[in-house]
Formats: C-alpha cells, structure tokens, sequence
C-alpha cells in the first residue's frame, strides 16, 4: 500500500500524468453524480417501473352499428314517376327494441317478425310499390356491396356509393341512405319509370321508452 502510494506522489509530480490523473478524478465524480440523479429520480417515481396497462378500443365499423341499432327514428321519403305523373309518399316511423311503428299519412302499422301489420293487428302486403321490409337494416346491407366510390369531408361526414345505393356516414354511424329503385319496381310495374327512397335516421340508440 505504502508503494502504491509513493508511486502516485511520483506521478502526481510530473505535469503530465498530474493532468490526466485529475481528468479521471473528474470523470469519475461526474459519473457518479449521473448515477445518482437517475436513481433519484427512479425513486421518485415508482410507478413508472409499473407495466402500463392500454386499453384496446375494438375498431367497430358503421355498417356494423347499422345492423346492431336498438332504436332510432326514421323516414322514408319516396319519389317516383307513374304515368307520367311525379308523385310522392312519406312514411314515418320508431323503431325501440322489439318494437317497430310506422305511419303512412294518418294510418298505422308495426313491423314484427318480417311482417307487416295494420293497427287491427292484420297482416298487410303491397303498402308500397317496393316492399317496405326489404328497407329494414338487416336487409339493407346487403346491397352495400361492389365497387364504391368514397368521399370524406373536412367535418368528418363521409359518402360511399355504389351502383344503386348511396350511403352517408356520421360519427361512425350511418344516417342516410339513398336509393334508385327504378329497375326493381318498374319490373313490377311498368308504368312506373323512376322510384327513388331516402331514408334518414335519427336519435340512433337515443330513445329510452316508447308507448
């Protein structure tokens, strides 16, 4: 030890080994002051050894909240061309839950099961020119399929068409549909030559009684 120690007073004395012996010193003390700043601040912040948990948000489409509505108001509003003629019908209804209730001018129906019924609960066929259960959600998307066009807006909103169908979307929610119905119906009937539907959809899964 005691030749350990004359060996540094040696070197100590020489300018030159006597500048790098304090650079390691500085090094040294540095590097210590380093370390313990970090565990410091470890210590000081223990839950950020903690595993972080994420949670993982399911990327729900706005065809699927389509099909999974459990209440909404909505309308038809249906143009077309017969004999020449433009002419028009406006269906309103509320769908909540099981329930579904329409109205054609003053009259009332309900939908259950694929079935319409008027208000003396019978069934009722040919309300319209299109069958009106093909325009319940469940069947409608199946005509969302073929090519598509898409436009995004700055405000968020979106517009996907395809060949006969227009949809337009909201807050990952779907609240207008357009369709061109000419060629289905005027199979059916001939002296019609145009049949449009829009439909919108309003208080989606908003509603909470309904009488």
């Amino acid at each position: 030890m005691k030749e350990k120690i004359n060996t540094f007073k040696k070197l100590w004395a020489i300018p030159r080994y006597k500048a790098i012996i304090k650079l390691i010193l500085f090094g040294i003390f540095f590097l210590s002051l380093y370390i313990i700043m970090q565990i410091m601040i470890i210590l000081s912040n223990p839950s950020d050894n903690k595993p972080v948990k994420i949670k993982v948000i399911e990327n729900v489409s706005a065809t699927d909240n389509f099909k999974n509505m459990s209440s909404y108001e909505y309308t038809y509003e249906i143009n077309y061309i017969l004999n020449n003629q433009n002419l028009s019908k406006l269906i309103t209804g509320t769908k909540y839950n099981n329930k579904n209730v329409f109205k054609i001018l003053n009259n009332k129906y309900s939908i259950s099961n694929d079935l319409i019924y008027d208000s003396n609960n019978n069934v009722v066929t040919n309300l319209c020119e299109y069958d009106l259960i093909n325009l319940l959600p469940n069947n409608l998307v199946n005509l969302f399929v073929g090519e598509k066009t898409e436009t995004k807006y700055s405000d968020g909103k979106v517009k996907i068409e395809y060949d006969k169908i227009t949809i337009y979307e909201e807050n990952n929610y779907i609240t207008k549909i357009e369709l061109d119905l000419t060629d289905e119906v005027s199979k059916i009937n001939n002296k019609i030559t145009y049949y449009s539907i829009i439909i919108t959809y309003s208080n989606i899964n908003n509603i909470s009684s309904f009488d």
